[in-house]
């Protein structure tokens, strides 16, 4: 009886075992900063979808034997707020922080992380600014180039004399103006600038200049969605009389496709993803398949590749000290990351002294129809340009 009952609480034992899953399992804690609301919170949202996918690509990678523990708070698109989050999330004695989306936002939250010795890897900021002030524990998967040169080298193309150029006063929409306006004039074209407050929501005065005074051939616009759709719907009224209209952020994307048609056909516009999209590397098929199975209603979105490689880059940086039995310190965690070289559906990411990414490079779409077609570069094109094409 005695030898029975020692037998069924052995087998009690391994039952509990399996149940509890591998003895030497492991979950880490990694904190997210994003803008869940505020003026950002189509972004961030975006971004904690593709968080999301890497969280299960990490558990496939480890094989099930270890997890991650998701710690998001909601910086409301706030400066001050994204700093709190930081300080507290550091409190709560995350490994590591990822997300944050706009550079204003992202550089007094790189800063708090920095003192306090937490790794941020920001998924969401561009502004080359942010890696060349010394911070130890910051890392960028974005940069300025990635974003100007695809414009410029789109716009050369076009064999144009001027160009009329709109941008937000923003750190990283002047910072992209800019540069724009530095490799256009080099290339020989007239680069006319307007700018704008982040506020502005009435764009007929400056499109009505364009028109009148300008007369470019081409009209760019460097600002988020909501700006470009109100500049937009300015040109549409007053008609320039331009080849070509051409955006940055957030233009060339399904949601304008499906939810502006009328506004946006024939606009380029920077975009990593064609419409219906398309994954061909394996980074690529494994967030693909991953994002079916975990949102299904929802279309790919690039905010989401951005949040989905910032994640990774941590993620695959406590796979790799695992594998080597280091013990996971902020510093060798830092350590890891910094000697970052992988491929992932974004490209290529390594990060130079001051932990920017400088492989990253997007893509130019154009909305045809019910698609976004990749037109630049010719390696990447899924179709032709219609040029001159306007969309009105």
């Amino acid at each position: 009886m005695i030898q029975k009952l020692s037998s069924l609480l052995a087998l009690g034992a391994v039952a509990l075992c399996f149940q509890a899953g591998p003895v030497n399992a492991e979950e880490f804690t990694v904190g997210v900063d994003l803008p869940l609301t505020g003026h950002f919170a189509k972004q961030g949202l975006g971004q904690m979808r593709g968080i999301k996918i890497a969280v299960e690509a990490f558990k496939e990678a480890s094989g099930g034997k270890d997890s991650i523990k998701l710690i998001t708070i909601d910086n409301e698109s706030q400066p001050a707020k994204s700093v709190a989050a930081v300080e507290k999330l550091a409190s709560q004695g995350v490994i590591a922080i990822t997300g944050g989306y706009g550079s204003n936002v992202v550089s007094p939250a790189s800063e708090a992380a920095n003192k306090l010795g937490v790794p941020y890897v920001s998924s969401g900021a561009i502004a080359d600014s942010l890696t060349k002030r010394g911070l130890k524990y910051y890392f960028q998967i974005l940069n300025t180039d990635g974003y100007s040169k695809p414009v410029i080298e789109l716009i050369k193309t076009f064999k144009v004399k001027s160009v009329s150029l709109i941008y937000s006063t923003a750190e990283s929409t002047s910072a992209l103006a800019k540069d724009a306006q530095k490799g256009l004039t080099a290339a020989g074209v007239k680069v006319m600038m307007h700018e704008y407050e982040p506020s502005t929501t009435n764009f007929t005065p400056i499109v009505n200049k364009v028109r009148l005074q300008d007369k470019p051939d081409i009209l760019l616009m460097v600002g988020y969605q909501n700006e470009e759709i109100g500049i937009l719907r300015a040109a549409k009224l007053l008609k320039p009389t331009v080849k070509a209209v051409v955006g940055t952020y957030e233009v060339a994307v399904p949601e304008m496709v499906t939810e502006n048609p009328d506004l946006v056909q024939n606009v380029f516009g920077l975009s990593l993803l064609s419409f219906p999209a398309e994954f061909p590397t394996p980074d690529g098929k494994k967030f693909s398949t991953i994002h079916r199975a975990l949102f299904p209603k929802e279309d790919f979105g690039y905010i989401e590749e951005y949040g989905y490689a910032g994640a990774k880059v941590v993620f695959d940086a406590l796979l790799k000290a695992q594998a080597a039995k280091e013990k996971i310190t902020h510093d060798s965690l830092r350590d890891i990351i910094a000697k970052t070289d992988e491929d992932t559906v974004l490209g290529k990411i390594r990060f130079d002294a001051g932990g920017l990414n400088t492989e990253y490079m997007q893509h130019i779409g154009q909305i045809q129809g019910k698609k976004v077609v990749i037109v630049w570069p010719d390696d990447q094109a899924t179709g032709k340009m219609v040029y001159p094409g306007l969309p009105w």
